[in-house]
């Protein structure tokens, strides 16, 4: 089972030791931004998380610290602060899990450090409390020096990203990682307070575009202009080696001067592709397109999914298998983009092979909306493939049959993933 869920977020104490001294329309924002990605992550039911964190003498100091540590233990306590208002809990740990990102490192240029027992801190804990409020999610720590030097270079944090990525797609596990920390700020130092707002632009852009090239060429002295703490963005920059091959996107950025820190969080809920798919015109012969729409389209890799998904028979068994909410996504793909429905692909269907004549109409719009719910109710994973057949749905309701040229892209994905659940539902019955 490949990576379900990613997401980076600032970890900053005052989020939740002194929230209320930030303005309330900063507030809101900010923890509105967690809560998205918390839905998000609730929706992709990781089994563990990969916590890629940092270090603030919690666990080592400076007689003894590596570049990377990896915990292995069965559980973690945390907060270490009395004072951070985030309430003691025991997280569980994923030895098994930690022992195969242990062993698949060391077999790939990168020996890292382990430790059977790591107690968390802000850096853990507050990430943990908005995304994961129960603590019942196991998790692996994955602790970077971010404090004494020698420190791993952002081209070193990079590449173990993309070492741990080739592990993580193939765990029989599903799996999410989050990284935290950042973005600017100077905690304790000289200039404590100080928010290099053009520094976090940039950086959140060449992050968003995916600019690895950039990310990679970070130097100390780059982020530690921009603050001491800046340094933990390593980890951020680990987890875009990770999902390189995946789009995020910024859910929001607050510069909050009581917490002396710009704040971030960046996800890649639903879990798109950077480069677009193109379905060709014909393919096996499972359809053609009407003469006027003979032109390729560009669609999401999700869709590229349903073109796989809908079987040449009639969809039978267990609703596990994925089929019914790729044939809800189909039909109504076939009808927004004008397509015939191919005589041997009507069976599946459960329509006529015309061209959409009414009757097809009426029956695909009750069928599609009586396999959304049931993809609702039984497939939260699917919430990204769920959420564009319902955009595509509304937007053929209001449609007056008219043909014309529809370009669904990764955008049409991404613009409404946070979405929840119960919006998606609501939506459905009005």
């Amino acid at each position: 089972m490949p990576i379900v869920f990613a997401c980076a977020g600032s970890h900053a104490p005052g989020i939740t030791a002194w929230t209320e001294k930030a303005p309330r329309e900063q507030i809101d924002r900010f923890v509105g931004g967690y809560n998205t990605v918390q839905r998000e992550l609730a929706a992709s039911r990781p089994d563990s998380i990969l916590l890629l964190t940092s270090e603030h003498w919690a666990n080592f100091f400076l007689d003894h610290i590596g570049a990377f540590c990896i915990g292995r233990g069965e559980s973690f306590e945390g907060p270490i602060e009395p004072w951070l208002r985030v309430n003691k809990a025991v997280v569980p740990g994923n030895p098994k899990l930690a022992q195969a990102i242990l062993h698949h490192c060391y077999e790939n240029g990168f020996e890292l450090s382990y430790a059977e027992e790591l107690e968390f801190d802000h850096g853990s804990m507050v990430p943990l409390k908005f995304i994961t409020p129960e603590m019942n999610t196991s998790v692996v720590p994955l602790i970077f020096n971010t404090l004494a030097t020698p420190r791993p270079t952002a081209r070193r944090c990079l590449a173990l990203g993309q070492v741990l990525g080739s592990l993580l797609e193939q765990s029989d596990e599903r799996i999410a990682v989050v990284a935290t920390g950042g973005l600017s700020h100077d905690p304790g130092e000289i200039n404590h307070g100080f928010i290099d707002k053009q520094f976090d632009a940039e950086f959140l852009s060449r992050f968003e575009e995916g600019d690895l090239d950039r990310l990679s060429a970070y130097s100390d002295g780059e982020l530690l202009k921009a603050g001491a703490g800046t340094l933990e963005l390593l980890a951020w920059i680990c987890l875009a080696g990770i999902m390189a091959k995946h789009k995020p996107r910024v859910v929001v950025y607050e510069a909050v001067e009581p917490w002396a820190t710009g704040v971030g969080i960046v996800s890649y809920a639903p879990l798109a592709p950077r480069t677009k798919k193109t379905i060709p015109m014909e393919r096996n012969g499972c359809f053609r397109s009407t003469p006027q729409s003979c032109h390729s389209v560009s669609m999401p890799s999700l869709l590229m999914m349903a073109t796989h998904c809908v079987p040449r028979q009639p969809v039978s068994g267990p609703a596990d298998h994925g089929f019914e909410p790729a044939c809800a996504l189909w039909q109504m793909c076939l009808l927004r983009l004008q397509f015939d429905v191919p005589g041997d692909l009507a069976p599946t269907l459960g329509v006529r092979s015309d061209p959409h004549p009414k009757q097809v109409r009426r029956h695909c719009i009750a069928r599609a909306e009586s396999e959304l719910r049931q993809a609702l109710d039984e497939f939260a994973v699917l919430y990204d493939l769920v959420d564009f057949a319902v955009e595509t749905l509304h937007d053929f309701r209001g449609n007056t049959g008219r043909p014309h040229k529809f370009k669904p892209t990764l955008d049409d994905q991404t613009a409404r993933g946070a979405k929840v659940v119960a919006v998606r539902r609501s939506r459905i019955d009005a």
